[in-house]
């Protein structure tokens, strides 16, 4: 089922199917990627509980065990219940049931909200433990954005504008062990810079990882026509960028609350980077702005 929420500027469609988005429209420009099997079929998957992968798919938590989890977690292949429904909001809301205890042995309700107001976007997480145990987790988007955005232009065109200096030292997936984020041998991307032009040739192993992200205001732009998007995300610490290594016309640009395992993380889920800890009936709210430029 597909639901449609707008403003004066924006038109922003997505459906029950994993709570995803499926369009972002403003000034005639399809801002969210498509997708394309050819390429990543995605266009703006959900990632609760886990962002990016667990060594063999498995980890100890306080309430047991996860095991078979799927990269990114299980919402995104998931139905979700409407919530609210309005002109300008929509909410999506899943409860945990027998098939994801058996993967995540927490009882809780996810709600995933989109909400417009003028040129803004909002990106809205709730995540409400109704377990009696601590309840532990990441979460984050994995959105896929058209780029270029206009025709005439390239994918080298667009830059990623940090709101402080990075000293980007970053990880990479291990060839051996692609689902682990190799935490002994990183490579330098930014060195106290605020650009970073778009390459394809930064993708060809995968994404770039920032686990020690300094901004909390990111923008995708083309410098020389000012179009594109900021992301504000005062409670991200990760960000993700990614696209196929094979070159594709878009950029994922991915903010989390948490990371990838990395190569000398232990199996405790607990002791991941980043990890959020929700006490009983606590319900905790994470909001990501993406505003049109």
């Amino acid at each position: 089922m597909e639901n449609v929420i707008k403003s004066a500027e924006l038109v922003v469609k997505s459906k029950t199917a994993g709570a995803e988005l499926t369009s972002i429209v403003a000034d005639g420009i399809e801002y969210l990627w498509q997708g394309d099997p050819n390429f990543w079929g995605g266009q703006a998957p959900v990632c609760f509980p886990i962002v990016g992968s667990l060594r063999d798919n498995r980890a100890n938590c306080s309430g047991g065990e996860i095991k078979g989890i799927a990269r990114h977690g299980f919402v995104k292949a998931m139905e979700f219940e409407v919530g609210e429904a309005t002109d300008d909001c929509v909410s999506y809301v899943l409860k945990s049931n027998d098939e994801t205890k058996e993967i995540y042995p927490y009882d809780f309700t996810f709600t995933m909200a989109y909400k417009v107001e003028g040129k803004t976007l909002s990106f809205i997480y709730k995540v409400k433990n109704d377990s009696d145990v601590v309840m532990p987790f990441h979460v984050g988007g994995h959105p896929g954005f058209n780029c270029p955005l206009l025709e005439g232009e390239a994918f080298e065109d667009y830059q990623i504008q940090f709101e402080v200096e990075e000293d980007a030292n970053l990880m990479f997936p291990m060839k051996e062990s692609p689902a682990l984020l190799d935490d002994a041998n990183r490579r330098v991307v930014l060195d106290h810079e605020k650009v970073l032009q778009l390459s394809h040739d930064y993708f060809q192993n995968d994404g770039l990882f920032f686990d020690k992200l300094n901004s909390r205001s990111i923008k995708y732009i083309n410098p020389a026509t000012g179009k594109g998007l900021q992301f504000d995300m005062p409670q991200c610490t990760n960000l993700v960028l990614w696209t196929t290594a094979k070159p594709a016309k878009y950029i994922c640009i991915e903010p989390w609350i948490g990371m990838c395992t990395c190569s000398t993380d232990d199996d405790v889920f607990e002791h991941r980077a980043n990890i959020q800890l929700c006490q009983p009936g606590e319900e905790k709210v994470y909001t990501v702005n993406v505003t049109v430029l």
